[in-house]
């Protein structure tokens, strides 16, 4: 965090704004200021209007009421004009193409063309491409290659490179959309020292984040939302994580990470010998019925490749799996119609279908499986979905998963983070799964939504169920687990007892090779 200095004059100036969606009013007579050179953190609870507000500076949406100044001007704001006027937003769901390169990223929709007559045909100066890219990332301090494509890239490289791309064409404000979400200690180390280095060059930043201890670390000023409206605006000085949670609930939190044990019996659920793939070498490890079993390390380090494997996304080079006491060759179908459901990291793009409502999110996965879910056939005998047998189930899926929603048929895009996360915790008890593989299972969620999220998962374990956890956040696995697998750089270096560990002790496994 910089040192209190002179208030600048805001480059935006948010003045009564409002926004509607129909009868409901997302954002309410918000009065903001954001300034260059600054760091400002915007927090909120999933549904707070933290969304709704980016998508305005963005020009994405309209305001309702109210003006939004921009250097000045008050021109209404579409995304072209936005970006004529510096403001880049960098989303969660981050906006490059796997297939292109580096540099044609930076450059997209934007290229520098040749002068004389290739200008009137728009031929690419990829030469002149190439020089400046490479001058933006050295400039930036970032290593990454231009000529690489992004679908090689990490995320925390990724992140860099819309970056980057921002500065090239004159950034002034970049607002950053849980940036630090699915990134390791390293990895933020890195992103904090790029954003050190857009203050010192006088660019604003909007870093919005569930992340508290994160916000702390980086912030000059907060700014936070509930129901639209705003509760708080006040400096970083002497601020608690505890602090904000209670500002953004509205209500204290006394743990937000209470001990959650798991109830494991003798009988072995999963046992995994030896498994290789492409991207993993030779791990074991084993999980008993009713555990709750994590896996730490940093991003990259194969944790999320390992379950691709264990589930029959990625081929086995060597290994056997074992499942319920059986051998198996993993497939996804097999998998799942042995009890076994892999809930992806990426819930927006690999799990919720946007378009489809709560209902039919929920049972979707299990109109694919044969076997009686306790409920008459979702299926008729012409083969078409049984609206009358699918409404009990999804009644007591929402009621056991607590997921608050106006009903059965709202589209899942309308809920919460947190809610679709409910959601598709669902779809797994739909398929009667017996083990569950939880990666990132609260990223983006916040902190309220986190413990609801918690309390589902200790409750479906004390039930027999069989988690596996796989988690950024050490503190998450550290609470949820009570054995924990710590990966490093492919391979698992120590399988370790939560009770006999320290955060230290795990990171220093995870980082060292």
């Amino acid at each position: 965090m910089a040192d209190s200095a002179p208030q600048r004059p805001p480059y935006i100036e948010i003045i009564g704004v409002s926004r509607s969606f129909g009868a409901v009013r997302a954002v309410k007579t918000i009065d903001l200021r954001i300034r260059e050179g600054e760091v400002l953190i915007l927090l909120g609870e999933n549904g707070a209007g933290k969304s709704t507000l980016i998508k305005l500076l963005a020009g994405v949406y309209p305001v309702s009421a109210g003006e939004i100044v921009v250097n000045g001007m008050t021109d209404p704001l579409t995304p072209k004009r936005a970006h004529e006027l510096g403001i880049r937003v960098i989303y969660q769901e981050l906006n490059l193409v796997d297939t292109l390169n580096v540099r044609d990223n930076i450059f997209l929709g934007n290229p520098i063309v040749r002068g004389g007559p290739g200008r009137l045909v728009g031929l690419r100066n990829t030469a002149e491409m190439e020089r400046k890219a490479r001058q933006v990332l050295d400039d930036l301090g970032i290593k990454v290659d231009t000529r690489a494509l992004v679908r090689d890239l990490s995320i925390a490289e990724r992140q860099m490179v819309e970056v980057a791309k921002a500065i090239t064409f004159d950034a002034r404000i970049i607002i950053m959309d849980e940036p630090t979400t699915a990134l390791g200690p390293a990895e933020k180390e890195r992103l904090f020292a790029l954003i050190e280095q857009l203050r010192a060059r006088n660019i604003g930043v909007v870093f919005v984040s569930h992340i508290l201890e994160d916000c702390i670390s980086i912030g000059d000023r907060f700014f936070v939302l509930r129901d639209g409206e705003k509760v708080g605006e006040f400096r970083n000085e002497n601020v608690t994580p505890e602090q904000l949670v209670t500002l953004i609930a509205g209500r204290p939190i006394e743990q937000r990470y209470p001990e959650i044990n798991g109830n494991p019996t003798e009988a072995m659920a999963l046992k995994v010998d030896g498994v290789s793939t492409a991207k993993v070498k030779a791990c074991s490890f084993d999980v008993k019925a009713g555990e709750i079993f994590g896996f730490a390390g940093l991003v990259g380090s194969g944790r999320t490749e390992l379950m691709r494997a264990v589930f029959g996304l990625d081929t086995l080079t060597a290994g056997e799996v074992e499942l319920f006491g059986e051998s198996i060759r993993p497939t996804p179908a097999r998998m799942i119609a042995r009890g076994v459901f892999f809930l992806t990291e990426d819930r927006k793009t690999l799990g919720i279908l946007r378009n489809m409502s709560v209902a039919e999110n929920n049972v979707i996965s299990a109109l694919n499986l044969a076997f009686d879910i306790q409920t008459p056939a979702l299926k008729t005998r012409f083969g078409t979905v049984s609206a009358r047998a699918m409404k009990p189930l999804v009644a007591r899926l929402i009621q056991l998963c607590g997921i608050k929603t106006s009903g059965p048929d709202a589209k899942i895009s309308s809920l919460s983070g947190g809610n679709q996360q409910k959601v598709l915790l669902a779809r797994a008890l739909a398929t009667r799964a017996r083990l569950l593989i939880l990666d990132e299972p609260t990223k983006g969620i916040d902190a309220a939504a986190k413990l609801e999220i918690y309390d589902l998962m200790q409750r479906l374990s004390s039930e027999g169920l069989t988690i596996i956890v796989v988690s950024s956040e050490l503190e998450e696995v550290m609470t949820l687990c009570g054995r924990i697998a710590i990966m490093n750089k492919g391979r698992i270096s120590n399988i370790v007892e939560r009770a006999t560990s320290t955060a230290d002790q795990i990171l220093h496994t995870a980082m060292v090779a």
